[in-house]
C-alpha cells in the first residue's frame, strides 16, 4: 500500500504542546491508522505530553491523470487547517501537487522525469562524515538553544 503523508506543524509557544497533524491517505481501522495511532502514543508518552499527534485519516482517492507521459492517480487531502492533492505515480513518484492551510499556498509541478537505474556511489556515506549523538528529549542538554552538557 502506497502511503503519503502531508503534514502540518503548529507550533502554539516554545512552553506548551505542539500539535503536529498528519492527514494521510492510510483509512481509519486500518493496520496503517493502529501503528500510526501507537507511535503518537509513545511520542506523547517520552516527551511528557509535549508533542501530540493528531492524525486525520481516509484521504480520498481521485481520478487519474497524465504529468509528462506519465500516468499519475490524483490524491486529495483535506483536514480542520487546509487542504491539498497530489498526483503520484504507481512507482510513488509524486509528479504534481497543491495545497493551502492557514492562509498560505504552494504547488509544484515536476518539469522532467527520468527512470533509470542508479549511480551506487550516490548512496555512500561522505567521506569525513561522522556520526552525532542527539538527546532525546526537548529542552535536555545539548538540545537547540540548550547549552552543552558539562
Amino acid at each position: 500500500m502506497r502511503l503519503m503523508i502531508f503534514a502540518c506543524a503548529l507550533l502554539a509557544s516554545a512552553a506548551s504542546a505542539a500539535p503536529l497533524k498528519i492527514a494521510t491517505l492510510a483509512p481509519e481501522g486500518s493496520s496503517w491508522m493502529r501503528e500510526m495511532r501507537a507511535a503518537g502514543t509513545s511520542i506523547a508518552s517520552k516527551t511528557e505530553n509535549r508533542v501530540e499527534l493528531k492524525f486525520f485519516p481516509g484521504g480520498v482517492m481521485g481520478s487519474g491523470d497524465t504529468v509528462l507521459g506519465h500516468r499519475c492517480t490524483v490524491w486529495t487531502i483535506r483536514g480542520p487547517e487546509g487542504e491539498g492533492e497530489a498526483c503520484i505515480t504507481a512507482e510513488g513518484v509524486m509528479l504534481r501537487s497543491r495545497g493551502a492551510a492557514m492562509g498560505a499556498s504552494g504547488s509544484m509541478v515536476a518539469t522532467q522525469v527520468a527512470f533509470g537505474a542508479q549511480d551506487p556511489a550516490r548512496f555512500q556515506v561522505p567521506q569525513g562524515y561522522q556520526t552525532m549523538q542527539m538527546p532525546g528529549m526537548p529542552g535536555a542538554p545539548g538540545a537547540p538553544g540548550r547549552p552543552p552538557a558539562r
